[in-house]
């Protein structure tokens, strides 16, 4: 679905609208940031891992909630990293660099969590 508007400044008018306004950020962040290409690559990976060593249904909840984490903490970051580089029209800011910073730690956070989970779920299969 092609947005008509791409200037819109007023809400969204139907939740049609308002998905695609949404399915456009995650193509954009997509085409736009290499880790999130990353994170699909690993996702996609985890599983056909998964899929081939049948997981329990808890351990692919777990598994699942790891991986929306991982995206939505990357979504958040790209959005953060976006309006602190439009706030400070390319000149250096001490906050916006804490900010930036600050949105990068999270990412890593939840990568660091996940990789955990994903070794606790997957360790007593192959071990």
């Amino acid at each position: 679905m092609v947005l008509k508007d791409k200037r819109q400044t007023e809400k969204n008018r139907s939740l049609i609208q308002s998905i695609a306004h949404a399915m456009y950020g995650v193509k954009d962040i997509f085409l736009r940031e290499r880790n999130f290409r990353y994170h699909c690559l690993i996702a996609v990976l985890v599983v056909g891992c998964g899929l081939a060593i049948h997981l329990s249904l808890m351990e692919w909840i777990a598994i699942v909630v790891c991986i929306g984490a991982m995206f939505v903490a990357e979504a958040f970051n790209s959005a953060i990293e976006r309006l602190a580089d439009f706030a400070c029209n390319g000149k250096y800011q001490f906050l916006v660099k804490q900010a930036k910073d600050a949105a990068s730690a999270a990412v890593l956070l939840t990568a660091v969590f996940t990789v955990l989970i994903g070794l606790l779920v997957f360790a007593h299969h192959f071990f």
